[in-house]
């Protein structure tokens, strides 16, 4: 609705232009810009991760894109690709070890909700890796609130890998090759991580590679163990 008060000579420069096709073109060529947005911050997570995270933490934070929008919105596609090809998101589920402690559980209603909510499940654990960064390099300048950012973005450009090991999936014959490339794919997310973290953190030593590999995996035991616990708890209440 219009304001009665503004004069209808000068409405014009208190709103915004009509959306119409000049809009949405403009809004098309703002997405596939290589100078900024979501192509450039694809672009630059995979020339120059560490510097490109370094500039966004010292306050330059006008080229890529919003790192939370930057994680949900390639979760989003990994889930709406696995949908569309009719592929499973992911064979199993870490969560099913809730078994153990209860075999009639009932986990699927749970382990449907995480699939379909990758984003979010990668939110989380993200807030557990950088945790466990900020315990292990507590005397760098980063605080755990920049280490999460940074974790924001390097798990979508993860996501990313992670589509490319479903079309390979999809896509690619039956064979040894195909089993090369899932297996590349499927190790090089892992790899990716460590190695963005290690060009982030300046530290190139052989003993921070291993340090980076433990704190995924205490992230990953941290994580599991958080789900367990909820289950648990659920169990007690008799929402399972």
């Amino acid at each position: 609705m219009h304001n009665e008060n503004i004069p209808s000579g000068q409405r014009g420069s208190h709103l915004s232009g009509r959306i119409d096709r000049n809009y949405i073109l403009q809004e098309l060529k703002a997405l596939l810009n290589l100078e900024k947005g979501y192509l450039f911050t694809i672009k630059s997570l995979i020339l120059n991760p560490g510097e490109s995270l370094r500039k966004y933490l010292s306050g330059d934070r006008s080229q890529l894109t919003k790192p939370l929008i930057f994680l949900l919105f390639n979760s989003f596609l990994a889930v709406f690709l696995s949908g569309y090809l009719n592929l499973p998101v992911t064979n199993h589920d870490a969560i099913e070890y809730s078994y153990y402690l209860n075999p009639s559980l009932d986990l699927q209603e749970i382990i449907r909700w995480k699939k379909s909510n990758m984003g979010y499940v990668y939110l989380f654990f993200g807030i557990f890796m950088a945790f466990w960064i900020r315990l292990f390099y507590r005397n760098y300048k980063y605080n755990i609130y920049e280490i999460f950012v940074v974790m924001a973005y390097i798990l979508g450009q993860g996501m990313l890998i992670y589509i490319l090991n479903l079309l390979g999936n999809h896509f690619l014959p039956a064979g040894i090759f195909k089993n090369i490339v899932l297996v590349f794919l499927g190790l090089g997310y892992y790899f990716y991580v460590v190695l963005v973290l290690l060009q982030l953190f300046h530290r190139k030593k052989i003993q921070n590679f291993f340090k980076l590999m433990l704190i995924f995996l205490l992230s990953g035991i941290s994580f599991l163990s958080v789900q367990i616990l909820v289950v648990v708890c659920f169990d007690l209440l008799g929402w399972l």
